[in-house]
Parts: structure tokens; C-alpha cells; sequence
């Protein structure tokens, strides 16, 4: 049916290889730019958009996909829709529906926001000293040699 539906099109436009463009009508015109308007609509910009800012955020220097590179993609939103759920939409009605319409609608855009944004910057300053005070009592020196679970209730 697509290779018909092309021909189709193909056909409509016949006048464009035999009648020069000074002499086109506007049939002509109009015919020729809701061609033109359907063969871009073939490609999925905000797909392509939403790639290469992934690709900036998670593929390294070298701009190529490998496997861990794409498992860490689907923890990072696993991790962003998580907190939506748990925090904001926490007890609300419809919540389901909200996440929903939220991870349908989440764009590049969306995702520049998220990694650009000052209150991000501003929480990981806040959140440096506790991350420090975390590391120096796992690494605590009188632990050393303890097991997992006794470093692990340190930390809490």
C-alpha cells in the first residue's frame, strides 16, 4: 500500500520535471510543498534531538553507544521516574495516569532542563559535604578489615 501511496504522490508531481518552475501555478506550488511537508514529516526530529543530548550525557568522549552506556540510559530514568512517583506524586489521585502523561510527554528539552538547571547545581553543592562525611566514615580506617554489613549500619 506505501509503494502505491508513494507512486501516487510520485504522479501528482510529474509537471515538476516537465514544465519550468517560472511557469507553475499555484496547484502546482501547493502540490509541491505538501510533497515536500510529508517527506520531512518522514524523519522523527525530536527522536533525533533527544538522541544526541543522550549521547552528550552518557556516551563519552567517543559519541558511540555501547551496552553499559545504554543500561545506564534506562537506570537514569528509571531513577528520575522513581523520584516523580515517590516524591511529588506520592498519595496523589491518578497518580498512575500522571506518571503516565509525564513519561509520554517527557522531550529533549525536558531532559536538558533537568541536567542544565541551577537547582540541580545548587543540590549538588548541598549535597557534596554529606556525600564527603558518607565516604570518610565507609573509609573510616577503624573499619578496615570489618564486613559489608557492619560498614553499611555505620553509615546509617
Amino acid at each position: 500500500v506505501g509503494a502505491y501511496a508513494m507512486r501516487a504522490k510520485f504522479m501528482k508531481l510529474y509537471f515538476a520535471s516537465t514544465v519550468p518552475i517560472q511557469n507553475w501555478g499555484l496547484t502546482s506550488w501547493l502540490n509541491f510543498l505538501g510533497f515536500i511537508n510529508q517527506v520531512i514529516g518522514i524523519f522523527d526530529f525530536d527522536f533525533i534531538e533527544f538522541n544526541r543530548v543522550l549521547l552528550m550525557k552518557f556516551a563519552g568522549d567517543d559519541s558511540r553507544w555501547t551496552i553499559l552506556e545504554m543500561e545506564s540510559i534506562e537506570q537514569y530514568f528509571g531513577l528520575i521516574f522513581r523520584r516523580l512517583v515517590e516524591g511529588r506524586l506520592k498519595g496523589k489521585r491518578f497518580s498512575g495516569v500522571q506518571v503516565w502523561a509525564s513519561f509520554i510527554t517527557f522531550t529533549a528539552d525536558n531532559l536538558q532542563d533537568l541536567l542544565l538547571s541551577s537547582r540541580r547545581a545548587e543540590a549538588l553543592v548541598d549535597a557534596r559535604g554529606d556525600r564527603v562525611e558518607m565516604l570518610q566514615a565507609f573509609f573510616n580506617n577503624d573499619l578496615k578489615g570489618s564486613q559489608l554489613q557492619t560498614r553499611l549500619n555505620t553509615l546509617e
